[in-house]
């Protein structure tokens, strides 16, 4: 965290003066500062992973292919590929925000939360698949488009690799 560069160096500038063997505590004062900045950057993520998980939830449970499993299919998918909520765990004191970081490092926040969008995808096609158990996936190729004639080459390619899929049954999108 660029946060923590002003404690990383005056705790650099405590160890090459030799401040630790002085009468006032210089080490205290970085510790709080780097628990805050840890703690802000902490919370800044669960809030951000807590609304986009809020989102994908919205959007799972308005897909029509959601709705019409029953309540029952609906937990056993969720069991087999849940969703986890934010970590909500206390970060008040410093040992809890050990806690909270050992559980869940920072840098391991935003793959967690990018995640979330894949995981709903495919709890959609799972429940795709109970419903429709002949359908098959079909991966539409991802492309840079800058012009109509390249969007309409794109668009050929995905109706005949579509086309090809549909002769065998009913086709989920991705």
């Amino acid at each position: 965290l660029a946060a923590l560069d002003p404690v990383h160096a005056s705790a650099n500038a405590i160890l090459q003066d030799r401040r630790l063997l002085d009468a006032t505590d210089h080490v205290s004062p970085l510790i709080r500062q780097a628990s805050d900045a840890l703690r802000s950057a902490l919370t800044a993520c669960r809030r951000h992973y807590g609304e986009v998980r809020a989102k994908e939830i919205q959007r799972l449970e308005g897909a029509d292919t959601w709705k019409k499993l029953t309540a029952d299919q609906q937990k056993q998918l969720l069991a087999a590929s849940p969703v986890p909520e934010a970590d909500g765990s206390s970060i008040s004191s410093e040992e809890e925000l050990l806690a909270a970081l050992a559980r869940i490092p920072l840098h391991q926040w935003s793959d967690r939360t990018d995640a979330v969008a894949g995981r709903v995808d495919k709890l959609l096609a799972e429940a795709a698949r109970l419903l429709e158990p002949k359908a098959q996936h079909v991966s539409l190729p991802s492309a840079t488009l800058r012009n109509s004639a390249e969007l309409d080459r794109w668009l050929a390619a995905a109706r005949t690799s579509i086309e090809s899929k549909l002769k065998d049954g009913p086709v989920i999108i991705s």
